[in-house]
């Protein structure tokens, strides 16, 4: 990230970092098979992603 970024900039990404940990555990435990596993870390990823993007603007 960059470093001109805000204290607030960063510690909002801070916490989707901390979501986005959190959303794969639970991908890993509710999933019964690898396509289920993989299509809920692509929406995870895209949602958080996008907050994160968020959070820089």
């Amino acid at each position: 990230m960059d470093k001109r970024a805000s204290k607030k900039a960063r510690q909002c990404c801070a916490v989707e970092k901390e979501n986005l940990v959190a959303e794969l555990r639970r991908c890993d435990w509710c999933s019964a098979s690898y396509e289920e596993m993989s299509e809920c870390y692509q929406a995870a990823a895209r949602e958080i992603g996008e907050r994160s993007r968020a959070c820089l603007s």
